[in-house]
């Protein structure tokens, strides 16, 4: 037992450790200590095989990751657009993912599974594109293209949740995020175009 846990255990210190260079890509990370769970079989979520067990918590950090970015764009957001409307849209979405996230939390938690505590490096490159962006109509735009893009990506990985679990509670949930992501990039295009 010890062998198994100490690669783990080291995996996981990567996973919560500062490299001198770089910081390390969190969610491929915390990938990896979800492979060497399911492995050991310390995962607990209904799936057919193991290949569905990893599937299923790849899944569960991408959408981690796409609802953390969401919810810092819709920050950055809230604070600097110009336009009203797009204003409430990113106070709104803060609100909705905060809550999406406290949930999220608390499912990977009952299953064992790890979610990246950061950003991805193409998400932080996404936010760090829109904060570098100066306020106004292209500040506004840009979010609510960041916006659409991302939620595009969630929806897609909630349909690839829902066709590879079979655990009840986590796809009423996953269909619930999928429901909001759908909202919110449909108002984000929606928004878009009436700035026109």
């Amino acid at each position: 037992m010890k062998r198994i846990a100490l690669p783990a255990l080291v995996v996981a210190g990567m996973l919560f450790g500062t490299g001198c260079s770089s910081k390390p890509d969190s969610t491929t990370t915390a990938k990896d200590v979800n492979d060497q769970k399911v492995d050991n079989g310390t995962v607990a979520t209904a799936a057919g095989s193991n290949t569905d067990t990893k599937d299923v918590t790849d899944y569960m950090v991408d959408l981690a990751n796409t609802g953390r970015t969401e919810f810092e764009l819709s920050q950055a957001a809230a604070t600097r657009a110009t336009n009203p409307a797009v204003k409430k849209y990113a106070s709104q979405t803060v609100s909705t993912h905060a809550k999406d996230e406290a949930e999220l939390k608390d499912e990977a938690t009952k299953r064992n599974i790890t979610l990246p505590p950061t950003l991805s490096p193409d998400s932080q490159e996404m936010l760090t594109k829109l904060q570098a962006e100066k306020a106004g109509m292209d500040f506004d735009k840009k979010y609510l293209d960041d916006m659409a893009d991302v939620n595009d990506k969630a929806i897609s990985k909630a349909k690839d949740t829902l066709k590879n679990s079979q655990d009840p509670a986590l796809k009423t949930y996953v269909q619930k995020i999928m429901d909001d992501d759908q909202k919110h990039m449909d108002e984000a295009k929606r928004l878009k175009t009436a700035m026109k």
